[in-house]
């Protein structure tokens, strides 16, 4: 934008850059992009100053023509008698009258007359005299006049009392940092898993501007969502953004056994044949005293105690299971033995 300026007096514009074309001027970019910028420029050989024909800004008052005061009444009629009645002997004269005015008692108390010398005669506010003196002069019969207080000059109007006038054709280019708040992703997320991450997340703040490279440590998915917005759309001049990313980790429970158990519908685990687990090696089992053929042994008997690529000591591939029997009964009486474990290849 540029415009025509005036200044009133001396003003010094060597300290601001001259161009010749403010579209083709460039400036480089401001260091803080948060920060308002405003730069004035002065149009080359555009600066004219110009003095006034008047005496260094000063001219003769046009009311009292220089002279520094005005003619003024050195006394006025009186207001409590208007002069009528300032005297009842002399009125105001200071010679008597043979007839004497009837007082009306509108003046009020009267007192001696400074004229002729009359008692209770004379008005009490002029003495009368039927007229007292101004107040604003105090009767030397001129006052200062009120527009140059008593100096006879005023300040020139066209130069405003500078003396002199300043022109110059002024640039300014202004920028103004626009700021937008983004989100990602903008749906799919419920309000309070995004307050829980507001408060007790790990943040992690990351600073760019449109010339700084990308981290290489950055997730590829942070670095897809962060690029367009580094890049400076038509009639910006730079751009920075401010990232806070959370990382957050999935944890995956099943809902289903893993693929090596089977659970039977009266809740013990039976291993599922697979490679390593010969399915002939799995139907032969022994059952408890009063069981029926086939069933399986009691839940918490068959667990798994390792699973590694170890070999066990007979020199087989597979898992090392170990199954407790059911108890047998005593031949000598009715104690119960404590159950023995046996480790069974698989």
């Amino acid at each position: 934008m540029e415009q025509r300026q005036k200044h009133y007096g001396h003003i010094d514009l060597s300290d601001r850059p001259e161009c010749d074309s403010l579209a083709r001027h460039r400036i480089a970019p401001p260091k803080d992009l948060t920060r308002a910028q405003t730069v004035k420029l002065v149009r080359r050989d555009s600066v004219t100053e110009d003095f006034c024909p008047c005496d260094n800004g000063k001219t003769a008052c046009p009311r009292c023509q220089g002279r520094g005061d005005l003619p003024c009444e050195a006394s006025t009629a009186c207001a409590a008698c208007r002069g009528i009645d300032s005297c009842l002997r002399c009125d105001g004269t200071g010679y008597r009258k043979l007839k004497v005015h009837e007082d009306h008692g509108v003046v009020g108390e009267r007192v001696t007359c400074e004229r002729c010398g009359t008692h209770n005669a004379a008005c009490r506010t002029c003495d009368g005299r039927g007229r007292t003196t101004c107040s604003t002069c105090h009767g030397a019969g001129v006052r200062d006049c009120p527009d140059c207080d008593r100096a006879g000059t005023v300040p020139h109007q066209r130069c405003k009392g500078a003396g002199r006038i300043v022109t110059w054709i002024e640039g300014i280019i202004r920028r103004e940092p626009r700021t937008e708040r983004i989100r990602q992703p903008e749906t799919g997320v419920p309000y309070p898993a995004w307050s829980a991450a507001r408060e007790s997340g790990a943040w992690h703040q990351l600073h760019l501007t449109g010339q700084d490279p990308l981290p290489a440590d950055a997730a590829s998915r942070l670095l897809h969502l962060v690029q367009p917005h580094l890049t400076p759309h038509e009639g910006e001049i730079a751009r920075q953004a401010t990232f806070r990313h959370l990382r957050l980790a999935r944890t995956v429970v099943p809902q289903h056994p893993p693929p090596g158990l089977l659970r039977p519908p009266h809740g013990c685990l039976t291993p599922r044949p697979g490679p390593a687990l010969a399915a002939e090696n799995l139907a032969d089992r022994r059952s408890s005293p009063g069981s029926p053929p086939g069933a399986c042994p009691p839940p918490a008997a068959l667990f798994i105690e390792a699973a590694s690529a170890q070999a066990p000591a007979e020199g087989r591939n597979g898992l090392l299971l170990k199954r407790e029997g059911a108890p047998r009964r005593s031949t000598t009486g009715n104690r119960r033995r404590p159950p023995r474990p046996r480790h069974l290849p698989v």
